[in-house]
């Protein structure tokens, strides 16, 4: 049995063409986001896996639901007293869960405003704040002051620009799918195999993240793709989900 890993690779809340691959791999080594995002410059949204240091020509933007975890799972099991340090934490980061979702349908640029406005204030009290406790030395509090801190400079963007996230659940929501969906499958018998499940995925996933009925844009490649007179990037580019005539046939509205 060896053991291979998925990388989930998808484009912002504010793409105009939604999209989201299921990368299979041997590796879980950084080499391999380095490798496929090699023409990518921008931002970045992952969780603090050390190996997306590798990718160049990036701005890393680390995710607070982790952080949230992190001091929730520090809080003792039964423990109902919200003055110990780790539910004060969770306490805070809530409330900028609640202001974000007050901002969600604002353009980039209002939100970027409200942001520096009203969240930063708390981001850097938080910050202060954290350095006023002493956990206990490799305690799981300790573990989430340290994560907090270590990635500081990762959570500095969305006070930069208005379209990144909070959080890397957009991300995860779609791992998330294929996780399930493996559990049932049980395994793939070959790595060729395991492949293919992420890229009949992927392809189902950006269908409906489109706008299409997913299954019936399948049978459509299906029928398309084999008769085309010549494969070539022009030609499947007439095929993508979003191409106008595609968005009409397939459309769900």
């Amino acid at each position: 049995k060896t053991d291979t890993y998925y990388w989930q690779f998808c484009t912002g809340k504010d793409s105009q063409h939604p999209i989201v691959y299921y990368h299979h791999d041997e590796s879980r080594a950084g080499d391999v986001p380095k490798t496929f995002l090699k023409e990518f410059t921008g931002y970045l949204h992952c969780d603090g896996y050390s190996g997306y240091n590798a990718v160049e020509s990036v701005r890393l933007v680390y995710c607070f639901a982790h952080v949230r975890r992190k001091f929730f799972e520090a809080i003792p099991k039964g423990k109902k007293n919200t003055d110990i340090p780790a539910a004060q934490a969770v306490k805070q980061l809530d409330k900028w869960f609640v202001l974000e979702k007050k901002w969600k349908d604002f353009s980039p640029e209002k939100r970027l405003s409200c942001r520096q406005q009203e969240l930063r204030p708390l981001f850097i009290a938080f910050y202060e704040w954290m350095a006023t406790i002493d956990p206990v030395a490799k305690s799981k509090l300790d573990a989430a002051v340290q994560y907090a801190c270590k990635l500081r400079s990762g959570f500095e963007p969305i006070f930069e620009d208005g379209r990144l996230e909070l959080t890397n659940n957009r991300a995860e929501r779609n791992i998330k799918e294929l996780v399930i969906g493996r559990k049932n499958w049980l395994h793939s018998t070959s790595l060729e195999g395991a492949r293919t499940s992420g890229i009949i995925l992927s392809v189902y996933k950006t269908a409906e993240l489109n706008g299409l009925n997913p299954v019936k844009y399948l049978e459509f490649l299906f029928d398309k793709i084999p008769i085309l007179p010549v494969l070539s990037a022009e030609t499947l580019d007439q095929l993508l989900p979003w191409n106008k005539d595609v968005q009409q046939h397939f459309s769900r509205n």
